[in-house]
């Protein structure tokens, strides 16, 4: 797998703008002081392709795995740092080097607007958060922070089934939205 992954990587990373994609039983958490959003850029070698704005009014959410403990602090890519404080995050106001002091960089999606979603793939169904961006992007191909490639589209309906288009190595991403226009992710191998 890891051979196309590198493939994927040759081919279509300098094309594939980026989405945030939490993965699993997301923690939520308040943020406090800081800006009123995060702008990570829409791929991080094109400033000219823009940023994106992920409002925080509504507080974070995380994957479980990068949850700080009370009192350590996460970068928050495209925000910047918090501390975790009182069940909430507070931002601090560092420079980036104190990601070199053991700070880590965590994605994260907006609670209120995130999309809830599920990924198909060949090792298994995999679900959590996106930004709300996903439901919006027109059919092309993305690159989700920590699910790799994917390609998006329109899903299928007839008499209250899902029919997927087939597609040889890819898995569809299900947002939850209605079905007169399901947006669907096939995550490319």
């Amino acid at each position: 797998m890891s051979s196309v992954y590198a493939a994927n990587r040759e081919l279509i990373d300098d094309t594939a703008d980026r989405l945030f994609f939490v993965r699993g039983e997301p923690v939520e958490f308040p943020v406090r002081g800081g800006p009123d959003a995060g702008t990570p850029p829409v791929h991080p070698d094109h400033d000219a392709r823009g940023r994106r704005t992920l409002p925080v009014k509504g507080g974070v959410t995380i994957e479980q795995a990068d949850c700080p403990a009370e009192g350590e602090r996460v970068w928050l890519k495209g925000y910047g740092p918090v501390r975790r404080t009182d069940g909430a995050f507070e931002y601090t106001d560092d420079d980036l080097s104190v990601t070199n002091n053991g700070v880590d960089i965590v994605h994260w999606v907006p609670a209120e607007t995130s999309v809830s979603l599920r990924l198909r793939t060949i090792k298994g169904d995999v679900t959590g958060l996106a930004e709300p961006r996903v439901t919006r992007v027109t059919p092309e191909e993305h690159r989700s922070v920590r699910a790799g490639w994917v390609r998006t589209g329109r899903q299928h309906h007839a008499a209250g089934r899902v029919l997927r288009t087939p597609m040889i190595g890819s898995a569809v991403v299900r947002t939850g939205r209605n079905s007169s226009g399901s947006v669907y992710l096939r995550r490319t191998y």
